[in-house]
């Protein structure tokens, strides 16, 4: 029998629970898995991707997983005997109930125990980058008194928020007068407590992270892409992949950026670097059939967004494919066979080893160990 509940319970309540392995929901007597003495924490920022909905606000997230070994999923379709639904298979029925999107190919449960402790003191709301300037605004119940930084490579600039007690959103301005700096982030902190930041990248331009807007001349988001050669986000190609073997290679990589940071793949870019471009008519074309390859080889299919960069002086162009940073493990192989994850190491694709994934599962789903997800 499979039974799922939904219950508000106090801290007391949860720690007996816990203790006895029990839960009790009605007639039913529910059997907790054994949980390991391993505690682990993360601080999150807002609006960052977890394992079912991205979080509105900051959050600490404190994480049981169960013992390896315990109370393995149901197996089969799951038909109900009286009026409830009846599901393909457990992780349907779960994605059904906790209302989270479910991949195509599958997936499993958490199975652990989750505490989340909100933060809604102050959080970032949106960050600009556009005419010489960096515009943060900032939220919360209680901002005054906060400290907004610009850090990098190198030390930034500091502005202080006094808001004299009002809840009023503010807004901070920084002057950029040579651009974004290497490595710069957004971070808004009290003290020594960070409570909310944001990160802008390297490619900048690229825009990963949720409520920021980069608006950048497409040209120069181009020579940036392009200046510090192949590297851990930036991949070149000079033509779309034909056979299965060059599909491979490349998918490995879009798999890599899923399985990390994200990146940028340049089609039409060769490995000198030579802006050798495709035609601008054959771009629709291409992107269409990218989008066909990334759902035969990659599962689940990760998140990818398309940008059309002009050559100057020239009819070409340059057709980036964004990869976004994935929310669990994703896997690369030929269509039909098992698939393998993949991990990037600067400008190399490899494929990734137990630790990694490990790392990788853990850092995405902390209360979910890995157990192989159908990959090889």
């Amino acid at each position: 029998m499979a039974l799922f509940t939904a219950q508000r319970l106090g801290g007391p309540e949860v720690v007996t629970c816990l203790q006895s392995r029990t839960m009790q929901h009605g007639a039913h007597t529910i059997a907790l898995p054994e949980m390991t003495n391993v505690v682990t924490w993360e601080r999150r920022q807002s609006r960052s991707p977890a394992a079912y909905e991205a979080l509105d606000w900051p959050v600490t997230e404190t994480s049981l997983s169960m013992m390896v070994g315990g109370t393995p999923e149901p197996q089969g379709p799951l038909v109900s005997e009286g009026d409830a639904p009846s599901f393909v298979s457990y992780y349907a029925a779960g994605a059904c109930f906790f209302w989270f999107d479910r991949q195509l190919g599958g997936g499993r449960l958490n199975q652990g125990v989750m505490y989340r402790h909100q933060e809604i003191r102050a959080r970032i709301s949106a960050v600009r980058v556009a005419g010489g300037s960096v515009e943060v605004d900032v939220e919360g119940t209680d901002i005054d008194d906060l400290i907004v930084e610009l850090p990098g490579d190198v030390p930034g600039p500091v502005e202080h928020i006094w808001t004299h007690h009002s809840r009023e959103p503010q807004t901070v301005r920084f002057g950029l007068n040579e651009g974004l700096p290497s490595g710069s982030w957004v971070l808004v902190r009290r003290g020594g407590q960070w409570l909310d930041r944001r990160f802008l990248s390297v490619p900048y331009a690229r825009g990963n992270e949720a409520g920021v807007e980069i608006v950048v001349d497409p040209a120069t988001k181009l020579e940036a892409l392009v200046s510090g050669r192949e590297r851990q986000q930036v991949e070149f190609k000079q033509q779309l992949p034909k056979d299965d073997e060059s599909k491979f290679k490349v998918m490995k990589t879009v798999c890599a950026f899923a399985n990390g940071q994200g990146g940028s793949l340049l089609v039409g870019v060769d490995d000198d670097p030579n802006l050798v471009g495709v035609p601008e008519r054959s771009v629709d074309r291409l992107r269409d059939q990218l989008t066909q390859i990334i759902g035969s080889w990659v599962e689940p299919r990760p998140a990818v967004s398309f940008d059309v960069l002009p050559i100057a002086d020239s009819d070409k162009v340059v057709l980036e494919l964004g990869v976004e940073p994935g929310i669990g493990l994703y896997g690369c192989g030929r269509p039909g066979e098992v698939r393998a994850p993949y991990v990037r190491h600067y400008g190399i694709t490899e494929k990734a080893t137990v630790s990694e994934i490990n790392a990788i599962v853990q850092a995405r789903s902390p209360a979910a160990p890995f157990s192989g997800f159908g990959f090889k």
